[in-house]
Formats: structure tokens, C-alpha cells, sequence
């Protein structure tokens, strides 16, 4: 994976020192890498050519996000690639720092970059039960922005229930530019969450481990796997970062012949015993996604835990015994839990088909806790192949 993410290169510019835009390839890297440095090359077969921020005027993507290099406002002074929000007779700037925590920042022609500040304080107010610590909010972003937004009363008039939301800025921002120049603002390609959904098909086989006095190994026979998937990718991820809920049926089922030797009057004998085990399960997974964000070809991986209800379980074993006059079988049944939790692993391939959707193939391993009361029945161990369609680009 990390082979792949240095190789992501994409349609777009730089803006050298001297003012000259340079077309060609961009690597796309993550909120914090893309504020200190730009990876640029003139086209596939060209050398990388890495940027500091103090090298640039900017840098962007055609098709995407935008960066201006600007001193940032906190000390020690140091210049950084600001993403732009917004932009016009008063920018809309945002950073991500070393602790992965978002700023924003506002700046007026041929001004200097100046942080938008919200703050939350805990203080502490006597009561009658006692004394209670309470969150106090305040806003001097409030502030800066009725001195940087002057001239517009309809928008300053909206500060009051302002919060430091980048949905809330970016509007803001833009009004304040339309109603200061009298022209459209250059809007910055809104970010928003894609949510997408399909269905997924496949094939399953588990292992099962049972005890009786001695450990026994069982696999079942290949069952369906088959359910829905729904991918969620919030605004602020990082554009390879997705999460995924899925709903699965599955039916899995085994049958295990052993020995062991008799018990009671039949103690010198040896006791012929078969276990059947049938479960079908209904599976709610939660998935964290890592893939490429772009080619024909897109390689991902995903993790994270799943809950299995069991919609139909039973397991029964049945003990025989190989003499002239046997008694009549017995058996007797394990009692199993009505679910059960574990883990999931998948790595595969994402296909996009353009706008119609996209194909997935995926070979998974899944990891259940024991599936009997006793744990004398431990959870499956389980490897799929599965293939999956996602509605929508």
C-alpha cells in the first residue's frame, strides 16, 4: 500500500516563485504531507521534483483541492500550503497540524493569514448539590471576522450564531465576497460525503475446533455468503479512508466422525461418534477501508469487528458402539450461544465501471468467539471469496 500511495500522481500545477504556472503531475498525499511539501513532475516519465512551501506561490489540482503558500500566523513563523476554501477579496484558508487537528484561517487582499479562534473552558459553578464543572464556549472569531467581513451588514448580521464549522465559514465567506464585489465568488470545489451501496455475493468455508476429551479439527462443507454493503466516506477523510456496514446471510454446516473409547459396561469398547453442526447467521459487519482513489485497478484493504446472530443453530452428536448387541444410539445436543463476535480481514481490488458503479473482488478471513455455551465448540474460522457491485461513481 504504501508503494501505491507514492505513485499517485495526478492532473495539475504548480505556481513557481516568479509568478509562471507550470502544468503536469501532482502526488496526492494526506492533509499534513500536502501542507509541507508538493511532489511535482511534468509528466509519467519525467523525475520528481519535491517543493517546500517557501519555493512556491501554490500549487493544485485540476480536478480537486488547491494550496497557497503563506507564513503562518503562529510563532515560529514558517510558510506552509494553505488549503483554499474560498477564495476572492477575502480568502478562507484551512491547515492541518503535526496533532491532526484542523485550523482555520481567513486573509484579506494583501494582508497577513489570521486564525479563526473558538475556545472551550471548563469552569467550575457552586450549586446547591454541590460544585459542577461546566463547559463554557467562547468566539473571538467572531470578532476578527466583523472586522474582516466590514462593509456587508447582511453578513456580519449572521456572526452571532456563528460556529467555527468549515460549512458555516465557507458561507460566510462567499456571501461576503458576492455582496463586496457584486460578482460570484470563486467557490473552492465543495467537499462533501459520499455515501454509495450495492450488493455482495460469494462463497464461504469455515473451520471449527471441537473438545471431547481430546481436540478435534472440522471443516464445513462451502456455503453462500451473500448480503448488502454501504459505504460511507464523510467530507474530511482522507479521500483513500472509507466505512463500510454490511448486512450478510451465511449457512454454515459440518459433519465430524471420530472414536473414543466406551464408558460404563461399555468401557473396554470403542465408542464411534458423529457431530453435525448447522448455522445460519445473519452478520452485521463494520469495516474500516483503505484504497487507491484512482486508476482502473484499485487495490484496497479492510478491517474491523462483525456480530453474528444466529437465526437457526444446532449441534448434535451421536455416539454408536461397534459390539454384537449395541444399545441404541445416543445422542445429545450442544447447546449453542444465539451469536457470537469476532473479526474481519479483506484485501481485494475495486474495478470502477465509470459512473454505472463499481465491481469489487475480495478474498476475506473472519474470526467468531466460541460458538457453544460450554466453549467446548469454538467459534468458525472462516475464508471467503467474494464479488460485489457499488452502485454509483
Amino acid at each position: 500500500m504504501s508503494a501505491v500511495a507514492q505513485s499517485d500522481f495526478r492532473a495539475g500545477y504548480i505556481v513557481q516563485a516568479a509568478g509562471d504556472t507550470v502544468s503536469g503531475l501532482v502526488a496526492y498525499q494526506g492533509a499534513q504531507r500536502s501542507a509541507l511539501l508538493c511532489r511535482f513532475r511534468s509528466d509519467a516519465q519525467a523525475a520528481v521534483v519535491e517543493y517546500q512551501p517557501e519555493q512556491l506561490r501554490g500549487y493544485g489540482f485540476k480536478q480537486g483541492t488547491k494550496y497557497l503558500s503563506q507564513p503562518t500566523p503562529a510563532a515560529p513563523a514558517r510558510a506552509a500550503f494553505f488549503e483554499i476554501l474560498a477564495s476572492g477579496k477575502v480568502s478562507l484558508l484551512t491547515l492541518v497540524d503535526s496533532d491532526d487537528q484542523r485550523h482555520f484561517y481567513v486573509q484579506s487582499e494583501a494582508a497577513s493569514v489570521v486564525e479563526l479562534i473558538q475556545k472551550d473552558t471548563i469552569v467550575s459553578k457552586s450549586s446547591p448539590s454541590g460544585v459542577q464543572k461546566v463547559k463554557v464556549r467562547s468566539y473571538p472569531f467572531r470578532n476578527v471576522l466583523n472586522t474582516t467581513l466590514a462593509g456587508c451588514p447582511a453578513v456580519q448580521a449572521q456572526l452571532g450564531r456563528a460556529e467555527l464549522i468549515e460549512s458555516q465559514l465557507t458561507k460566510l465567506v462567499n456571501s461576503y465576497n458576492n455582496c463586496a464585489t457584486g460578482a460570484p465568488a470563486q467557490v473552492a470545489a465543495p467537499r462533501a460525503g459520499r455515501f454509495k451501496a450495492g450488493l455482495l455475493v460469494g462463497a464461504q468455508r469455515a473451520a471449527f475446533t471441537f473438545n471431547d476429551e481430546g481436540e478435534e479439527k472440522m471443516s464445513s462443507t462451502v456455503g453462500p455468503l451473500m448480503g448488502i454493503g454501504l459505504d460511507f466516506a464523510p467530507a474530511r477523510f482522507n479521500e483513500k479512508l472509507s466505512m463500510r456496514v454490511e448486512g450478510l446471510y451465511s449457512n454454515q454446516s459440518t459433519e465430524l466422525q471420530y472414536t473414543r473409547p466406551g464408558s460404563g459396561p461399555f468401557l473396554t469398547q470403542r465408542a464411534q461418534r458423529n457431530l453435525e453442526v448447522d448455522v445460519t447467521s445473519l452478520h452485521l459487519v463494520a469495516l474500516l477501508r483503505y484504497a487507491r482513489a484512482t486508476g482502473a485497478i484499485r487495490p484496497f484493504i479492510q478491517a474491523g469487528p462483525q456480530l453474528a446472530a444466529h437465526i437457526k443453530s444446532n449441534a448434535v452428536l451421536t455416539t454408536t458402539y461397534d459390539v454384537a448387541s449395541p444399545p441404541a444410539p445416543s445422542t445429545r445436543e450442544i447447546d449453542l450461544r444465539p451469536s457470537n463476535f469476532g473479526g474481519v480481514l479483506g484485501a481485494g481490488l475495486l474495478l470502477p465501471a465509470g459512473k454505472v458503479g463499481t465491481f469489487q473482488l475480495e478474498a476475506r478471513l473472519d474470526m467468531m468467539d466460541s460458538l457453544s455455551e460450554s466453549g467446548i465448540l469454538s467459534g468458525a474460522t472462516t475464508t471467503s471469496v467474494l464479488v460485489g457491485y457499488t452502485i454509483g461513481k
